[in-house]
């Protein structure tokens, strides 16, 4: 072997290994990143799933013009007052009262606990939806009229 085939197969081995020293850490680091997104997403799903709402009454107030829901927070998860969203006749309403077990100033709604959601509304809703953070959804066509 000569001189200028030992000196090719060093410079092959160097150019390897710089490829190899350049190429290992990218891919680490997309490996790290698919791992940490799939954490994110398993943990998610454990909230989702963990996440139950029960509607116990809604009432439509005629004299007062307003509609009261009220509902417990029956799953493992601590949720978020401005994070439930609530619909009535199909509309999203965005004016609206709440309280978390008789306190306004509740911005959290742990499990067990009664959340209230007051709105001033002059005709009578039939269908009221409560959505949570993650998509749990519950609704009644069932609306009390109390005069």
């Amino acid at each position: 072997m000569g001189f200028s085939t030992s000196g090719a197969v060093a410079v092959l081995l160097i150019a390897a290994l710089i490829s190899a020293g350049v190429i290992v850490p990218a891919v680490q680091s997309s490996a790290d990143e698919v791992e940490r997104a799939f954490n994110d997403r398993t943990n998610h799903a454990v909230a989702i799933e963990n996440t139950d709402v029960e509607l116990r009454n809604a009432t439509y107030d005629a004299e007062a013009d307003t509609f009261t829901l009220t509902a417990e927070n029956v799953g493992t998860t601590t949720l978020t007052v401005a994070d439930v969203d609530l619909l009535l006749d199909g509309d999203y309403v965005s004016e609206r009262r709440t309280a978390v077990e008789s306190r306004s100033s509740r911005t959290a709604w742990a499990p067990g606990e009664t959340l209230t959601v007051t709105v001033e509304r002059s005709a009578q809703p039939t269908r009221a939806l409560v959505a949570t953070k993650g998509g749990i959804s519950r609704a009644t066509g069932n609306v009390t009229v109390v005069s």
